[in-house]
């Protein structure tokens, strides 16, 4: 199964820029890459196959490098550049970059199936950018209030409600609520 590939491999992208001195970056389910609460890339995985079977996945990762201000302005929510956060790029940043996000997904693609998300849950829940923040999830066309609790076993997202009922989910579009 690979069920939470997108949680692990989220470990190991912050794995990777912890490696080039790159700190206090977080991870806010179930794919989103952050750094004081302003996004700083995505991880979006792509799987096609046969359900209960062999299956192929295709990981896709986007993070802002350097983002021109003209560019900049089309973006709806707080972001924020690897520039921003570490200062003038070397020329050799790029590619030291992905020398290090190879190397740090290499051994989560090679095992992951074997290891599943066990492996990679307790280090996910350091990086949890939601835990204890209020939020609202949209499922669909409905919108749920409530307190970001982390993640089940599985990779769900546990949310305390309104009315004190503690919710698990597996998908939706998770915002932070502003004060």
């Amino acid at each position: 199964s690979i069920a939470g590939l997108s949680l692990a491999v989220g470990v190991a992208v912050i794995r990777a820029l912890n490696a080039l001195g790159i700190h206090d970056v977080m991870l806010k389910w179930p794919n989103d890459i952050y750094w004081q609460q302003h996004k700083l890339g995505g991880v979006l995985i792509d799987v096609s196959g046969e359900t209960g079977g062999p299956c192929f996945a295709v990981i896709g990762l986007g993070l802002n490098v350097y983002m021109p201000q003209q560019s900049a302005k089309a973006i709806d929510q707080p972001w924020v550049d690897l520039e921003t956060i570490v200062g003038a790029l070397p020329p050799t940043f790029r590619n030291r970059l992905l020398a290090a996000i190879i190397d740090a997904l290499l051994p989560v693609v090679a095992d992951f199936d074997a290891a599943n998300l066990q492996d990679y849950l307790p280090e996910w829940r350091q990086l949890d950018a939601l835990k204890g923040k209020p939020v609202i999830l949209m499922a669909g066309n409905q919108p749920f209030e409530g307190i970001a609790t982390g993640i089940d076993d599985v990779g769900m997202l546990l949310m305390t409600l309104a009315d004190g009922t503690l919710r698990p989910f597996a998908s939706g579009d998770v915002t932070f609520q502003r004060p």
